[in-house]
């Protein structure tokens, strides 16, 4: 399904992470805004979310270059 939605409850299972990581992932910047919010949570197209995890997963860890 194209159009298939998520919530913060599948969203660790999406992205392959922990619940902790994942709402770490949820507050960025450059992470997928919701396509709304409901009493319950936020909800995400999952094809947004499985795109971003494409393009920005795995995130680079240590510290910049001295250059950066």
């Amino acid at each position: 399904m194209d159009d298939e939605l998520v919530g913060f409850g599948e969203l660790p299972e999406v992205l392959g992470v922990s619940r902790a990581t994942a709402a770490r992932y949820a507050k960025r910047s450059d992470f997928p805004e919701p396509v709304e919010q409901l009493v319950s949570g936020r909800i995400w197209r999952k094809k947004d979310v499985k795109a971003w995890t494409k393009q920005t997963l795995p995130l680079q860890t240590g510290r910049p270059g001295k250059g950066a």
